[in-house]
């Protein structure tokens, strides 16, 4: 009912990415700032380097508005960057990300800049299921 399958395929197909083959997986966690609850995470992959967060949905976007998509952008890269994570993987069953969502995490990225705050690298795994694919989101 809240995408709860997708997580699953997702890190299974990450952990077949070269430098992932030995990565530590949890699924379904929360991260807190000052004590209380603050955004949600699907999955993480830890590997001998790197911490990396991830969102997994069975739709291709992060929200139904403009506003919506930009916050939950903003509060999956603000989560990476409380922990230290390299990066944010966004994961879809569906063929490709919507432009919409695209679109929202430029923006936020574009503003994470400008303030001077950590950025962390974005890929978008798309696919899943059927014939999943992995690429960086580039500016």
């Amino acid at each position: 009912m809240n995408d709860g399958d997708v997580p699953l395929p997702a890190t299974q197909h990450l952990r077949n990415q070269y430098g992932m083959r030995q990565a530590l997986v949890c699924e379904e966690f929360e991260l807190l700032r000052d004590g209380n609850p603050f955004v949600e995470m699907d999955f993480a992959l830890a590997t001998t380097e790197d911490l990396w967060l991830g969102e997994a949905k069975s739709n291709d976007s992060l929200g139904d508005s403009p506003k919506v998509r930009r916050r939950e952008a903003g509060k999956l890269m603000e989560g990476c960057a409380l922990v230290g994570a390299a990066g944010l993987i966004l994961a879809t069953t569906k063929a490709e990300w919507s432009d919409t969502t695209v679109e929202a995490l430029k923006f936020e990225i574009a503003g994470r800049r400008k303030a001077g705050k950590a950025v962390p690298k974005v890929s978008l795994l798309t696919g899943l299921g059927t014939s999943p694919h992995l690429a960086r989101l580039t500016i």
